[in-house]
């Protein structure tokens, strides 16, 4: 498994960080973690976006952002952003224009990348976000049974955790069965990247060591 642990990160005395739960707001928390990463590819693909219309609806617990755009160069676009999408899966990026149609991650060569929360599960891989407070027996099933839906269409595993409580914490921290999981992702050919998330700089060691034992436990070779 290449790089399948991430670098240490480097810290400074200067950081700031959120004097408040970022996600107690949760439409703003959703537009600043998920919107950007939408905002970000657009105006990568297309251009600097010069006006923007936008519509939002909230129900039943799903929030679905439309936003109409145009771009510099004068093209049009429309971005959508629903949380939690309950349905199949889709995600992605055209081109239309005078000589038809192009998928535009295709033609850049770009592989998308969408995280999993409770009410989907797509192909960058993390099993802390299928589940809250869960028994082993049923966290096992949710698991395997998410690995197989997507088999070799994961593209990064994520390595978080869950308290007993259902808050998240770092990886080997909380009640997540990582056996059961690496085991899940080495069944299914996986050899992507394995990333961790939000330890602080002093907690970035002992993450790196169990997440090395804990790969060599199930077999899966990690690259210096």
């Amino acid at each position: 498994m290449p790089h399948a642990v991430q670098a240490l990160v480097v810290t400074s005395a200067q950081a700031r960080k959120p004097g408040t739960n970022p996600e107690a707001d949760l439409r703003r928390y959703y537009m600043l973690a998920h919107g950007c990463h939408l905002i970000d590819t657009a105006r990568y693909l297309a251009g600097d976006i010069v006006a923007v219309r936008a519509r939002l609806s909230e129900r039943a617990g799903i929030w679905c952002w439309f936003v109409d755009v145009e771009f510099a160069s004068g093209a049009l676009g429309h971005l959508d952003l629903p949380i939690a999408v309950r349905m199949d899966w889709h995600e992605g990026f055209q081109i239309y224009g005078q000589n038809g149609s192009i998928p535009i991650a295709d033609r850049h060569g770009i592989e998308l990348g969408i995280e999993p929360e409770l009410a989907n599960v797509v192909n960058s891989f993390d099993p802390a976000n299928l589940f809250e407070a869960a028994s082993i027996a049923s966290q096992r099933g949710t698991v395997s049974a998410a690995v197989d839906l997507l088999a070799d269409r994961i593209a990064m595993g994520h390595a978080k955790d869950r308290t007993a409580s259902g808050a998240f914490t770092t990886g080997g921290n909380g009640m997540l069965d990582y056996p059961h999981y690496l085991s899940c992702l080495k069944r299914a050919g996986f050899d992507g990247p394995l990333v961790t998330h939000g330890p602080a700089a002093t907690e970035t060691g002992g993450v790196a060591e169990f997440l090395r034992r804990a790969l060599g436990d199930v077999g899966i070779a990690v690259s210096p």
